[in-house]
């Protein structure tokens, strides 16, 4: 199960940079030209509570060989908010509030179908309906609604939106930095189910930046991915 606010933090962002892709504000302004999907690392202080300003991700070909041309964007809903708290001590606290949408552009050529991109995407759809339907079965104290709908564009391109209502819950764990690197651990979220983004453990260490109001993380540039957050006091 995916917790979107998590993706870029504990370095599991599907996404790279490249062409394509997208990103959201947080804070109620355009994401115009204030959406960055590279920052220089400068390491830092992270000490203290920051909230969610904006989440950057693009994709290249190169990012996902199984389905070249791929584009993913997140968009918050009304009322959306994070907080991270990183503790003198060591110990993160996230709070979550609110929903997310995650659209998912599929390229014809990725729906690997023998019909029309209409017919293909409408398949797609129905199969993304039973993941909804098996959602509804297992239940979850998380995410308290899921709603995933897909259509064709007129460019032929499959066009999945999820959208996750996550209501309000709140991540622990702990966190260490080193130089540059900062490296998240033994994330826990309440009814997060085993072998999920809550029992990640110890994530690969991401870059991250601390300038004045303003902390920056992302994946290492030796990673094939990039989805930088902004994170703003």
């Amino acid at each position: 199960m995916k917790l979107l606010v998590l993706v870029t933090l504990i370095g599991v962002s599907a996404t790279a940079l490249g062409c394509g892709g997208g990103g959201a504000t947080y804070d109620g302004s355009p994401a115009g030209g204030s959406c960055p999907s590279t920052f220089t690392p400068c390491g830092g202080n992270p000490t203290g509570t920051w909230r969610l300003r904006t989440d950057c991700t693009s994709t290249s070909s190169s990012s996902n060989s199984s389905c070249p041309g791929q584009s993913t964007s997140t968009v918050p809903g009304s009322g959306y908010s994070a907080t991270y708290t990183f503790n003198a001590n060591g110990t993160l606290n996230i709070l979550v509030s609110g929903s997310l949408t995650e659209v998912i552009r599929y390229p014809p050529e990725c729906l690997y179908s023998d019909a029309s991109a209409t017919q293909a995407c409408a398949d797609r759809n129905k199969t993304m309906q039973s993941v909804v339907a098996m959602f509804g079965d297992a239940g979850s104290t998380t995410i308290k609604s899921l709603s995933i709908s897909c259509a064709a564009d007129s460019s032929g391109f499959c066009v999945c939106s999820e959208t996750f209502n996550y209501g309000t819950y709140t991540i622990t764990g702990s966190y260490t930095t080193s130089g540059t690197k900062l490296a998240v651990t033994a994330l826990s979220t309440p009814g997060m189910p085993d072998g999920g983004a809550g029992d990640a453990g110890t994530s690969a260490p991401v870059d991250y930046c601390v300038s004045g109001n303003n902390l920056w993380i992302g994946p290492s540039s030796s990673s094939s991915s990039s989805s930088v957050i902004t994170l703003t006091k």
